[in-house]
């Protein structure tokens, strides 16, 4: 699944979406009566919401603001995302630094086992 960042704004609105989608337990109507007062707390900003998560695939359409399975699912994309990009790497690079100085101490401790011997001398 393709990972679209979502502004806080629009990432509080897709999980009211998606809070009462997953109450509703995909009855429509249920779910019309649910996401009623999460449209009437976001005013006219809903609509703007709306357009940008059907533009990104996290809800179908305008009309039913049915999230997707991405939508759905939207947080844990995130945190794959956030891993992926952040976490990943940087245990990476921890690692190959580890690995790095312990190579050097040991080629120091070669370096230094072979000048005593006599055949150097």
């Amino acid at each position: 699944m393709k990972f679209d960042y979502l502004l806080p704004n629009t990432r509080d609105f897709l999980f009211a979406l998606a809070n009462a989608y997953e109450k509703s337990h995909g009855d429509i109507p249920v779910y019309r009566q649910l996401v009623a007062p999460v449209f009437l707390q976001y005013g006219f900003r809903a609509e703007e919401y709306i357009n940008t998560l059907v533009r990104l695939h996290y809800v179908n359409d305008a009309r039913n603001a049915i999230p997707t399975e991405a939508g759905l699912h939207y947080q844990r994309l995130r945190r794959l995302y956030l891993t992926d990009r952040y976490i990943t790497p940087a245990v990476v690079s921890f690692l190959t630094t580890i690995a790095t100085l312990a190579a050097s101490k040991i080629f120091e401790r070669i370096m230094g086992m072979l000048s005593s011997l006599s055949l150097f001398q």
